[in-house]
C-alpha cells in the first residue's frame, strides 16, 4: 500500500531488513526523506497513510518489541 499526494508518494519498503517509510517524488523517483534517519532502526508495522500532508505510520521500537509509536511527519 502506498500514500500519494503533491506529487509525491510514501510508501513503506525493506531496508536492511527492517520495514521503513519512504517518500519519492513521483515523477523523478527521488528519496524525500526515510524515517530510518528520522527514527533510527524503529520498525515500520503499518503501511503509511497520507492526508492534509502529512505521513502516518505505526513503528515497532527495537528495544522493546511490545511497544508501538504511531508517528506523523510533514509530506
Amino acid at each position: 500500500t502506498v500514500g500519494v499526494a503533491d506529487g509525491l508518494v510514501a510508501a513503506r519498503v525493506r531496508r536492511g531488513g527492517v520495514r521503513v517509510i519512504e517518500v519519492r517524488e513521483a515523477a523523478t523517483g527521488a528519496l524525500r526523506w526515510a524515517s530510518a534517519t528520522l527514527l533510527g532502526a524503529s520498525d515500520a508495522i503499518s503501511p503509511p497513510a497520507v492526508t492534509d500532508g502529512l505521513v502516518y505510520a505505526v513503528f515497532n521500537e527495537p528495544a522493546n518489541r511490545s511497544r508501538n509509536t504511531l508517528a506523523a511527519f510533514d509530506l
